[in-house]
């Protein structure tokens, strides 16, 4: 654990006690630390030298009130550079951060699967945009009728991330998401989840990443059958 400051989340009444958590702890970080129970919460922004610890038996609900997810935050979805609706757990050019304990992260994904079929129209205007080299300023989204689904973890140009242990279900969209990260570790993750797009682990041009001793577990096999937990080892 962080041997920075120790916050305790103890309020279930408000959405974005753990972000003001995160935004109080000083310069040189800290842990900030979910206690065993089921609690609410908004999107939450990680900055450097934090990391989000999960103590056994907490259970982490993440809001399905899509506008909680904005304002728009710079983002890549399926590989192209946009402004869209902030991933559940979010970092941008951040340096020694991690999520760690035996908690389970439940993005309540149902809420979201739908917009896979409604999609395709802004899907399309997304990749024009970068075809025709519009600026990534320009490419803002982030609106229902857009329906571009969020990823549930997306850390972005950082260094020294860190995963350990927890357990993550039901996605909005790609699972765990780091880009343009390097020295990535994800060791005992176990990631669940059964809705489209929903991929567990995808590291998206980034260097140094080991991902050991992981399972992922997806849509049933067939009628009647449950989807099976795959164990993995990867290095780049």
């Amino acid at each position: 654990m962080n041997n920075g400051e120790k916050i305790y989340i103890d309020c279930k009444d408000d959405l974005f006690a753990i972000q003001k958590a995160i935004d109080n702890l000083p310069a040189e970080g800290g842990t900030i630390i979910i206690p065993k129970g089921e609690w609410l919460t908004g999107p939450i922004h990680l900055k450097n030298n934090v990391e989000l610890h999960l103590e056994k038996d907490s259970v982490l609900k993440f809001s399905q009130n899509f506008s909680d997810y904005t304002p728009a935050v710079f983002t890549r979805w399926e590989g192209v550079e946009c402004y869209n609706y902030s991933p559940f757990i979010y970092a941008l050019n951040c340096e020694n951060i991690s999520i760690t304990g035996k908690g389970v992260l439940d993005g309540q994904g149902p809420a979201w699967w739908h917009w896979k079929q409604l999609q395709g129209n802004a899907a399309d205007r997304l990749c024009k945009a970068q075809s025709q080299n519009i600026p990534v300023e320009k490419r803002v989204f982030a609106t229902e009728e857009d329906a571009l689904r969020p990823s549930f973890i997306q850390f972005i140009g950082c260094r020294n991330v860190f995963f350990e242990d927890f357990t993550i279900i039901n996605g909005p969209q790609w699972t765990i998401h780091p880009v343009y990260c390097e020295n990535v570790q994800a060791l005992n993750l176990t990631v669940k989840s059964c809705g489209p797009n929903t991929d567990g682990f995808n590291p998206d041009s980034c260097k140094n990443v080991l991902i050991e001793d992981g399972g992922a577990a997806g849509p049933p096999a067939g009628p009647g059958g449950g989807g099976r937990l795959h164990r993995h080892k990867f290095r780049s």
